[in-house]
């Protein structure tokens, strides 16, 4: 089963990471990883979108084998947990070394650069380790994505470049999940807020590229945790294949205990998210960032995403409250016009919110994600998030960009931000 952590944008989203220029020096034309919103079976892929002339793990061990063939090459009867165990199979407080042990990488430099990652990571993204198999960094993964699969996360190495050198060997072809934007006639944006500062807008430095990754762990390791709850290690049976051995409890339990009710706002995410390019409605198509401003907000989810699946409305809901909990960091959402462009001046917002899940019906969502993926951190992420404010309204008719500036400083004046000038229409994760 493979899990899709992403889709298209208008009528989606935009993504946290900034436009790419083309790369100077493209690499060889990638085997891209099979894209889907769906939880599917497919046919076992020879690499996963990873190409073995150039992967290798970054720690020579004597896993180092039967992680190749199970994580990259997919050969048959490669995928079971007596040759690749969950790392929390093993260890239940994996260390940094653990996790580095099990990372595969097309380039030297991307497995340095995770290890530097991982060191400035919050100590709970250690304890979600437990569910994965391993990590495969590579230059021709695009998007990121979870697959049970093989029980194992691969990673799109653009959120982690430092220097053009490394940024030239990553593939530059466009996501094809861009053009799931035409479909639809309103946008639902997204950004990551620090005192009125778009984080993509800070300079990049590895402080900023590990604090853009982290919401991509995240939520990748949300999924994880989703087919293999930390509470169900002892009692899964290596003998038998890693997908057969997957379950999805959590997400099974906030659907089931607290459901979203919008039959209009599911029906459009998979216009916009599925993998199968779903045709939108006359119907569908005649709506306008107007109608989605009174139908969005009158449900609990806190983001558009949350609709495409039950899997992804679990990984949504635990990444904002994750965000929050280990760096403080606000997320706005918003309900604008689809004008077609990059520059997030031309969106203009029919409704918007900061910090959605300090509402509390969506709050409860995502406490009772964290209550199932990662149950010995709840009382502290209850903690913090009983400290969030209440939601900030956008001002309607206002840009994207102008409305960066919604929260005060201690002095109550408010603190001048700034938005990153481009908005992005798919996200960098499936």
């Amino acid at each position: 089963m493979l899990i899709a952590c992403s889709g298209g944008g208008g009528g989606g989203s935009s993504s946290a990471a900034p436009a790419p220029t083309p790369a100077p020096a493209p690499a060889p034309a990638p085997t891209t990883p099979p894209p889907t919103n769906e939880v599917t079976t497919p046919e076992p892929e020879p690499t996963l979108g990873a190409q073995t002339a150039l992967i290798q793990t970054v720690v020579p061990s004597p896993i180092s084998e039967p992680l190749m063939n199970c994580l990259v090459r997919v050969l048959p009867g490669a995928c079971t947990f007596d040759t690749v165990p969950l790392i929390g199979m093993e260890t239940p407080s994996p260390t940094i070394d653990d996790v580095m042990s099990r990372v595969i990488v097309s380039h030297e430099w991307m497995g340095t650069r995770f290890r530097e990652i991982l060191e400035r990571m919050p100590p709970d993204m250690l304890l979600l380790m437990r569910g994965l198999t391993g990590v495969v960094i590579s230059y021709d993964i695009r998007p990121s994505f979870y697959t049970s699969q093989t029980g194992a996360m691969y990673l799109d190495p653009d959120r982690m470049w430092l220097t053009e050198e490394e940024r030239a060997v990553i593939d530059s072809d466009p996501d094809f999940r861009g053009e799931f934007a035409k479909k639809l006639d309103f946008t639902i944006l997204w950004r990551y807020v620090s005192n009125n500062t778009d984080i993509r807008a800070f300079n990049r430095d590895i402080d900023s590229v590990s604090l853009r990754t982290a919401a991509l762990l995240f939520h990748e390791l949300a999924h994880a945790n989703d087919f293999f709850p930390p509470g169900n290690l002892a009692s899964i049976n290596r003998s038998q294949s890693i997908s057969l051995a997957a379950s999805s409890q959590p997400s099974t339990r906030l659907a089931n205990d607290l459901p979203l009710s919008s039959s209009v706002m599911r029906s459009l995410a998979q216009v916009s998210f599925n993998a199968n390019d779903v045709p939108a409605t006359a119907e569908q198509a005649a709506l306008t960032a107007e109608d989605i401003a009174v139908e969005f907000p009158s449900d609990n989810a806190n983001d558009y995403y949350n609709y495409s699946t039950q899997f992804e409305d679990l990984a949504m809901a635990f990444e904002e409250a994750m965000m929050f909990h280990s760096y403080g960091i606000s997320r706005d959402i918003a309900v604008t016009n689809a004008p077609g462009s990059s520059l997030c001046g031309d969106y203009l917002v029919s409704w918007g919110q900061r910090n959605r899940i300090g509402d509390l019906a969506v709050q409860a969502r995502s406490l009772l994600a964290v209550s199932q993926i990662l149950p010995e951190r709840l009382a502290n992420v209850e903690d913090s998030l009983a400290s969030m404010p209440s939601p900030t309204q956008m001002t309607a008719g206002v840009n994207w960009c102008a409305n960066i500036n919604l929260t005060s400083n201690p002095t109550g004046l408010s603190a001048e931000g700034r938005a990153a000038e481009t908005v992005e229409l798919v996200r960098p994760y499936e």
